[in-house]
């Protein structure tokens, strides 16, 4: 045991960012002072994100293929070795391991990635102590190696979806078919598919079959297309535009919101109603940081074209947002959990849709909470090891199934109309939000006592109406169709 703990503060050494050939410049720490920064770490994370826009441009000045996946995996590995210094060396276990398994296993790679890619990335959350380092303003690889840990099994899971499609007729359902690979990656296609677009820093993660398509030169990307990747300026500046608005926003909102208010006197003196805002303030302050990021990098995407999504068949007008992360405002407006995570973290909700959620259902059976319970579960997990997560991801699920449930009941016990009405549309408006906040509490405070002494001070109750709605409900549910079975009976 003691040497294990050795072997993680090894590691935990080894990834500060203090490891660098590129120093801290005087420069850098003067910029951190000015922007209010915790540290380099965000000043260097930062630039390397805003510096992935251009380098994203630039790879469509190259026609070769093999000269646009060279200059992917150079600009890549510095954009990402620029604020992580020797981090960047943990990209390369999980690499290997699933390059290997692709190459020599292709009929399990994917359970290979899986059991290899998902440890390694808990190792690192534990060695790295990765949740507490946000905290404190720290960064270090760990948020790449959860972008790779995605990359990486996606892509191994694909290549098996297709060996098994091609040797013993597995019927795959539409997603898998479009993105299937084919054949193993050469090694400068795979390298650049990892580290390509400085798509690490900030995700989301990306499905090779888009990417190599658009590295190629091919599909939707073809210059030889009836109809061009049209000019992706408008919608860039649209990018950068909303990740500066949030940017300022988060500046301005986080020397007040941040994480210590809820263990004031104030906030444990406070009215239900102000801990209830509170809590949603925090949680919005928490977010336009990830806002920020997701839209500087979907910038990047956007100038160099992957972010194109075809053509309106009705207007005929450009589409862009293949790989947008946020709809922040309609994820505000959400009157469902449902429609929450179907806006927030896009990426990371496809993938586990994708690769976790629908893969889980037993073939010829429904989804059911067993399936979203573990969805959640591995979100959790994939967050890193702090009781926070876990409270926040499986609170999730039940509010995820609960919303099931109050949708049911809203169709059969309500008249036709009023579950459209204004009122009741606010009303849901804001129970999404009290529960959406109040769980995000934990994954905020990470430590198991605090969150839920955070929980206790609004009552437990949003975990309460839950856990009853969703008993109360279903029974008011199979009451009414009893009586509607007896009434049809009589009729006859």
């Amino acid at each position: 045991m003691a040497d294990f703990f050795a072997s993680l503060s090894s590691v935990r050494e080894f990834m500060e960012t203090r490891h660098n050939y590129i120093p801290v410049m005087s420069w850098e720490s003067d910029v951190a002072k000015l922007a209010s920064m915790q540290s380099v770490d965000y000043i260097r994370f930062a630039l390397a994100l805003l510096v992935s826009v251009p380098v994203g441009a630039c790879v469509n000045m190259f026609k070769s293929a093999t000269v646009r996946h060279l200059y992917a995996v150079a600009t890549g590995f510095v954009l990402i070795y620029y604020p992580f210094g020797y981090g960047v060396i943990h990209a390369a276990p999980p690499m290997l391991v699933v390059y290997l398994a692709m190459l020599m296993v292709p009929s399990y790679c994917g359970v290979l990635a899986w059991l290899s890619c998902f440890p390694y990335l808990i190792y690192l959350h534990i060695a790295s102590a990765s949740g507490l380092n946000w905290q404190l303003g720290l960064l270090d690889f760990t948020g790449c190696q959860m972008v790779l840990t995605l990359k990486l099994i996606t892509l191994a899971v694909a290549r098996q979806d297709a060996w098994h499609a091609k040797r013993h007729g597995k019927e795959l359902s539409p997603y898998q078919s479009l993105f299937a690979v084919n054949k193993t990656p050469n090694p400068l296609c795979f390298m650049s598919y990892v580290f390509g677009l400085g798509n690490l820093l900030a995700g989301p993660y990306l499905e090779y079959k888009d990417y190599n398509s658009f590295m190629q030169w091919q599909g939707t990307w073809d210059p030889k297309a009836e109809k061009k990747v049209p000019s992706a300026f408008r919608y860039t500046a649209l990018c950068f535009v909303t990740a500066f608005s949030f940017l300022a926003l988060h500046q301005l909102l986080v020397p007040t919101w941040n994480r210590n208010l809820v263990f004031t006197g104030w906030y444990k003196d406070s009215s239900f109603v102000v801990k209830a805002i509170s809590c949603f303030l925090l949680s919005f302050t928490c977010q336009t940081k990830f806002v920020f990021a997701w839209k500087i990098s979907e910038a990047s995407l956007t100038l160099a074209g992957l972010n194109f999504n075809g053509w309106d068949d009705k207007t005929g007008a450009p589409l862009w947002g293949r790989y947008e992360n946020v709809h922040f405002i309609t994820m505000l407006l959400s009157d469902s959990a449902r429609i929450v995570v179907s806006h927030w973290n896009i990426g990371t909700a496809r993938f586990l849709r994708r690769y976790v959620y629908e893969r889980l259902v037993p073939k010829g059976k429904k989804p059911g909470f067993p399936q979203l319970l573990a969805t959640q579960v591995t979100s959790a997990i994939w967050h890193g090891l702090y009781p926070g997560y876990l409270l926040f991801f499986i609170g999730s699920a039940f509010w995820l199934n609960f919303a099931t449930v109050i949708y049911k009941a809203e169709q059969a016990l309500m008249p036709a109309g009023v579950g459209d009405t204004v009122p009741l549309k606010v009303l849901k408006i804001v129970w999404t939000h009290l529960v959406l906040n109040y769980l995000a509490t934990s994954f905020m405070v990470l430590n198991f006592n605090e969150s839920l002494e955070v929980y206790r001070s609004l009552h437990y109750l949003p975990w309460i109406i839950i856990v009853v709605g969703s008993f109360l409900f279903p029974l008011l549910l199979r009451g009414k169709s009893r009586r509607k079975e007896r009434d049809d009976k009589k009729e006859h």
